[in-house]
C-alpha cells in the first residue's frame, strides 16, 4: 500500500475546520496536528483575513532589497549595451565609471543585460595552451616597440566590390594605427598606406607579420619588396611561426571585434566602407577599454614614436672591401661578367658581397646573409639562412636584421 501524500493547503483547512468546531482546544489541535500554537495562530488569522487565500505559501521573495541597482543606472546599462552590442560586463562597467557613476558588480550587469535580452547564446569550446608570446619573438617593452601588421580577411561591399582592410596596430598599447580599406592586396597599395601611417605617428623598431604576400615570401630570409622597404626605414622584421596565428594573438582578437563591429553588414560600396572602418578605428582607440591596459582605451597609452621618416631612409651601405652591386629590377645583379638571379625582392636596392674561405661570395642585404653564389656553375643565389651577420665595423648604424622563428 502506497504511503498517503498530504497536501499542506488541505491540512491547514482541517485544521481551521476543526478550530471551528469548537470541539477541542486549539492547544490540543495544535498538538494532533504537529503545529506549534504560534503557527495555529498565524494560519488562523491569515484565514479570518483573507479566507481560503491566506492558506497559501506566501511568497519568499523579499518585499525591499537595500543593495537592488537604481533603476536610472539598469537603463544607462542597457543604452550602454545597445550602443555597443559586443561589450561585455567588464567593459560596460569601466565605461560607467568613466563617466562619474559608480557601476554595480560586473556578475550584476551580466545579469541585467540578460534580463533585457540582450545575451546571445554562443557555442564553447576547449581552448589549447598556447603561450602569450613566442620564444623567438619580441616581447615589447613601451610603445612602438613592435607593430603588428596584417590584412583582415576580405569581403565584399554591396556592389560586389572586394574590400581587403589593411591593419596595423601597436602591440604595446592596443592602439590601431591605421585599417584603410584596400581594393587589393598588392604591395604598392600597402606601401603607400604604410608611407602615410609612418608620417603621422613615425617608425617602430620592429614589424611583425606572417608568411604570406606581400609581407613575407619562399624566398631568401623570406623577404618580399615591401619588408626589404621597411629595412631600408631601419626597421626589424619578425615573422610569425607558419601556421601559429597566436603568435600574433592580440591583433588577430582586434580582428574578430572589426568584423562584428564594422563589417557586418558591410556598406554600399568601398568609399563608404573606408569611412566606417575609420569612424570605427577613431571609437577602439578613444571609447572602448581594453582589459590588458586596465580598462583604458588604448589612445591613454600610445604616443608617436620619436623615430621619423626623415633621414630614416637610406640604401644598404657596406665596408669597402665589399663588392658593391645594384640589384636590377629583373631581380639580377652583374657579377663576374654575367648576370645572377639575387631575388626580386632586392630590385633597387644595393647588396654587399664578400669571398669565403671556399671562393664562393657571400651576399649581404645590409648586415643580414641572403645566401651564397657559387662560381661552380651556379646561376643564382644559394639560401644559407638568416642567422649569420656581416662583420661588426660596418661604418654605418646596422640595420635591424630580419628575425624568422623556429617551426
Amino acid at each position: 500500500m502506497p504511503w498517503l501524500k498530504v497536501e499542506p493547503m488541505d491540512e491547514r483547512f482541517r485544521f481551521i475546520t476543526e478550530v471551528q468546531t469548537g470541539q477541542h482546544a486549539l492547544a490540543e489541535l495544535c498538538r494532533q496536528f504537529g503545529i506549534s500554537r504560534k503557527t495555529g495562530h498565524k494560519w488562523l488569522a491569515r484565514f479570518e483575513s483573507q479566507g481560503l487565500e491566506g492558506l497559501r505559501d506566501a511568497s519568499r521573495a523579499p518585499r525591499f532589497c537595500p543593495h537592488k541597482t537604481e533603476a536610472a543606472i539598469e537603463e544607462k546599462i542597457i543604452a550602454l549595451r545597445m550602443r555597443w552590442p559586443t561589450w561585455g560586463p567588464r567593459k560596460l562597467a569601466a565605461k560607467l565609471l568613466r563617466e562619474g557613476i559608480a557601476p554595480p558588480a560586473a556578475s550584476t550587469i551580466g545579469d541585467i543585460i540578460m534580463r533585457a535580452g540582450l545575451v546571445s547564446p554562443r557555442n564553447t569550446r576547449q581552448r589549447g595552451m598556447v603561450s602569450s608570446w613566442s620564444q623567438a619573438l619580441t616581447k615589447p617593452q613601451r610603445p612602438n616597440d613592435v607593430w603588428a601588421v596584417d590584412f583582415k580577411g576580405w569581403f565584399r561591399t554591396r556592389d560586389g566590390r572586394p574590400c581587403h582592410p589593411l591593419t596595423v596596430s601597436d602591440l604595446y598599447s592596443r592602439y590601431l594605427l591605421g585599417c584603410p580599406a584596400l581594393a587589393d592586396q598588392r604591395r604598392t597599395s600597402a606601401e603607400r598606406e604604410f608611407d602615410v601611417i609612418f608620417e603621422r605617428y613615425g617608425l617602430p623598431e620592429k614589424i611583425r607579420v606572417d608568411n604570406g604576400s606581400p609581407f613575407g615570401s619562399t624566398g631568401p630570409c623570406g623577404l618580399t619588396r615591401l619588408s626589404v622597404h621597411w629595412l631600408r626605414h631601419g626597421i626589424g622584421v619578425e615573422f610569425i611561426r607558419p601556421g601559429h596565428p597566436q603568435d600574433n594573438g592580440s591583433h588577430e582578437r582586434m580582428h574578430k571585434t572589426l568584423k562584428a563591429e564594422a563589417s557586418r553588414p558591410p556598406e554600399a560600396n568601398l568609399a563608404k566602407q573606408a569611412l566606417r572602418l575609420e569612424r570605427w578605428r577613431h571609437e577602439f582607440n578613444t571609447e572602448r577599454p581594453h582589459e590588458a591596459l586596465g580598462q583604458r582605451p588604448p589612445a591613454e597609452v600610445y604616443h608617436p614614436s620619436t623615430r621619423t621618416v626623415a633621414g630614416n631612409f637610406r640604401d644598404f651601405e657596406y665596408p669597402r672591401w665589399y663588392e658593391k652591386r645594384r640589384v636590377r629590377e629583373d631581380g639580377t645583379i652583374h657579377w663576374q661578367g654575367v648576370y645572377r638571379f639575387v631575388g626580386q625582392a632586392f630590385a633597387g636596392s644595393n647588396v654587399g658581397l664578400i669571398e669565403g674561405a671556399s671562393g664562393d661570395h657571400d651576399v649581404f642585404l645590409g648586415d643580414l646573409l641572403l645566401g651564397i653564389l657559387s662560381g661552380k656553375g651556379q646561376c643564382g643565389l644559394i639560401p644559407r639562412g638568416s642567422t649569420r651577420t656581416g662583420p661588426p665595423d660596418l661604418g654605418r648604424e646596422k640595420c635591424n636584421p630580419c628575425t624568422r622563428s623556429e617551426v
